[in-house]
């Protein structure tokens, strides 16, 4: 379950979850570059762990905003918060693509990425095999922020619901029908939106129905054989997800 101190209020479980998460990704992308992804368990889908970024994004972006809070103080709160992470990427292309072959720097690419601009469909004037990939996921989590903010402020509840079920619901239809399990960032599916986007509407839709469920405080009011019964759901889940997402080779 999620554990939250009434000073701090920080979501413990969450941070260590954030965590295992990014020390895998960080071991798939290594792999990746280094040895080869084919080659050791769990490498072919190892890249769902961004999708439970995507989620926990949207956890914490309903159980934070608002719908009197200022859209412009929004945008701006939200840019200076992830472009530093991209303008530091700047410098290090510049310097990969002298030395390294396959990685190009040019103005216009640097400019369109510390405007927060790779991979929401201008992937003409971003480079997709880029060495800071990491880029990719700062921009989609920034503008699909804006997005969910913007829906959460001018919608009513059950409009709201009815949205984000329905864009989850048929973006599923769309990445699944498009061939894919998991992973995907840099094209267009049917010439529509960018794969990268799709998983960011999709990954912290999710996150706004699991923060629904939570803000409902149906677990506070669980005791007992309940509490037990949800403790082995969450653990079937974590096992779930690693056993044939995680640590599975299955394409």
């Amino acid at each position: 379950m999620v554990i939250k101190t009434k000073s701090s209020k920080r979501y413990y479980n969450i941070d260590f979850l954030r965590t295992l998460l990014a020390l895998l990704i960080i071991v798939y992308h290594s792999y990746g570059f280094c040895i080869g992804r084919n080659k050791y368990p769990g490498l072919v889908h190892l890249n769902v762990c961004v999708d439970l970024f995507f989620i926990m994004s949207g956890f914490f972006l309903f159980s934070t905003i608002s719908v009197v809070q200022d859209t412009f103080e929004f945008i701006k709160k939200k840019f200076f918060r992830f472009a530093p992470v991209m303008w530091l990427t700047v410098p290090f292309v510049a310097i990969a693509a002298i030395f390294a072959k396959g990685i190009r720097s040019n103005f216009f690419e640097q400019i369109f990425r510390c405007l927060m601009f790779t991979n929401i469909g201008l992937n003409k004037f971003i480079n997709p095999n880029m060495l800071f990939n990491v880029s990719w996921y700062v921009c989609v989590c920034f503008w699909v922020s804006i997005f969910y903010f913007y829906l959460n402020k001018i919608l009513e509840k059950r409009q709201l619901n009815m949205a984000i079920w329905l864009i989850v619901f048929i973006g599923f239809g769309i990445y699944f029908g498009n061939g894919r399990i998991t992973g995907g960032h840099d094209y267009f599916i049917c010439n529509f939106i960018d794969i990268g986007v799709l998983r960011g509407l999709i990954g912290m839709g999710i996150g706004y129905f699991i923060y629904m469920f939570y803000n409902s405080e149906f677990l506070s009011r669980v005791s007992g054989l309940g509490r037990l019964i949800v403790s082995f759901i969450e653990i079937y889940i974590l096992y779930f997800f690693a056993r044939y997402f995680i640590f599975s080779n299955h394409v």
